[in-house]
């Protein structure tokens, strides 16, 4: 049975009942076993998940007195801290940078009691206040995995905003949540090698309207694909980029006049996002 979750303004616990609504005595100590870790205030969202290993696996959003950040941490299947996880059985995630404040989106556990967390990051590369959605994954000891980097998905610079998160059935993570005003759902691949690989970047297209031809420089590390998307989701051009050129040169005439969105991907991760006028 799935503990509940005890929060009180400088803690949280997890605690177990019977099937008759009691204080499970053989959990944790007494019942119960609190997280005792030193922040400021935990926030509003938190949740719990069994791991395949039958771990406990709470993540929850938490504010250290100047930062919002997020908290992972793992119980024993009886109730007592994994005192083998990060520090004291929990790990804080450090994003970009140690000062960039993030909240809980959601997480998934793999197989091998690895962890993926998603949660929404301010993107401070354009004006406005505009979230991102951030993940990483932690290693089953409660450390950085930096195998898989840090991934962060920047869709028209709208706020992208995870709600929930999982592995599917193919041991992918996946997230929902939303973007602007539209729904979000976005499948990761299993393997990153670096954040590199997966960071959203501005992409400088000129002209931008562009009515026959645009233009970016761009040095990819390996082949890419170029697609120009419409404002309902079909695929109106693709276009193989090739590594050995650094100007990039898309031609446009012969496409309707309007507003699509230009996604540039590898096999690993799409690397850009950006929208192009047509005129």
């Amino acid at each position: 049975m799935l503990p509940d979750i005890l929060k009180t303004l400088n803690n949280l616990a997890i605690i177990r009942l019977t099937p008759t609504g009691q204080v499970d005595p053989t959990f944790g100590y007494g019942g119960i076993d609190s997280l005792n870790y030193t922040v400021n205030t935990f926030g509003f969202r938190q949740e719990l998940k069994l791991s395949p290993a039958g771990n406990i696996v709470l993540a929850s959003d938490i504010n250290d007195g100047l930062y919002n950040r997020v908290l992972c941490a793992v119980f024993n299947p009886d109730g007592t801290r994994n005192l083998g996880f990060g520090t004291n059985g929990a790990y804080i995630p450090i994003w970009n940078s140690p000062h960039e404040e993030t909240f809980f989106g959601g997480f998934g556990v793999k197989s091998d009691e690895s962890i993926l967390i998603a949660c929404d990051a301010q993107d401070t590369t354009v004006s406005g206040s505009y979230y991102d959605v951030v993940t990483q994954r932690v290693k089953s000891d409660g450390t950085y995995d930096a195998t898989y980097g840090i991934t962060r998905l920047d869709v028209n610079h709208a706020n992208d905003l995870a709600d929930a998160g999982g592995i599917g059935p193919d041991g992918k993570f996946v997230i929902v949540g939303k973007s602007g005003g539209a729904q979000l759902l976005a499948r990761y691949t299993d393997v990153i090698n670096s954040v590199n690989d997966v960071q959203q970047s501005t992409l400088h297209i000129y002209p931008n309207p562009a009515s026959e031809v645009f233009s970016f420089e761009y040095s990819f590390a390996g082949n890419s694909i170029l697609e120009l998307i419409d404002l309902t989701g079909r695929i109106v051009m693709t276009k193989n980029l090739s590594a050995d050129c650094t100007i990039h040169n898309i031609n446009v005439n012969g496409i309707s006049k309007g507003m699509y969105v230009i996604t540039v991907r590898n096999e690993k991760a799409t690397l850009f996002t950006e929208r192009l006028a047509v005129e």
